[in-house]
């Protein structure tokens, strides 16, 4: 009997969660290395990239705490 109502994906694609998964560990890996550049930067850098950095920390925070 075929799959009238696709409720499983062709096999030849990878599935749903697959894809989610790997897309999460790919922004969990980026969200580290950004956190390790921040705690690297100096005084000076933090301040002179005050709002950038406060933006990118809230990201940041959002993705590791998928």
């Amino acid at each position: 009997m075929r799959d009238t109502a696709a409720s499983r994906p062709p096999s030849n694609i990878p599935s749903y969660e697959y894809v989610e998964r790997n897309a999460l560990a790919r922004a969990q890996n980026a969200a580290a290395e950004l956190r390790a550049m921040f705690d690297a930067m100096s005084t000076f850098e933090r301040t002179v990239a005050g709002k950038q950095i406060a933006v990118v920390r809230r990201l940041v925070e959002a993705v590791e705490t998928m």
